[in-house]
């Protein structure tokens, strides 16, 4: 699926930054929910798509947000 927007390149500690502003917490608990949101997602994609697809969209983020992967058993 391709969007009509247009994306805006920053690092994983900005991403926490972002959710931490945007929920109201701290930064502690921002990577705690960021990471339990990317684990869950993951989980549920990897059993709706056929292999491989979801290393392809874990392939397009930069290294730095393979950390939001670390419960998932697959690395970026």
């Amino acid at each position: 699926m391709e969007g009509s927007g247009s994306g805006e390149p920053f690092s994983v500690e900005e991403f926490y930054d972002r959710v931490a502003q945007k929920e109201g917490v701290n930064r502690d608990g921002a990577v705690r929910h960021a990471r339990a949101v990317a684990t869950a997602v993951a989980t549920a994609v990897q059993t709706a798509v056929r292999g491989g697809e979801v290393d392809d969209v874990r392939s397009q983020l930069s290294a730095g947000y393979g950390e939001l992967f670390v419960h998932t058993g697959a690395s970026v």
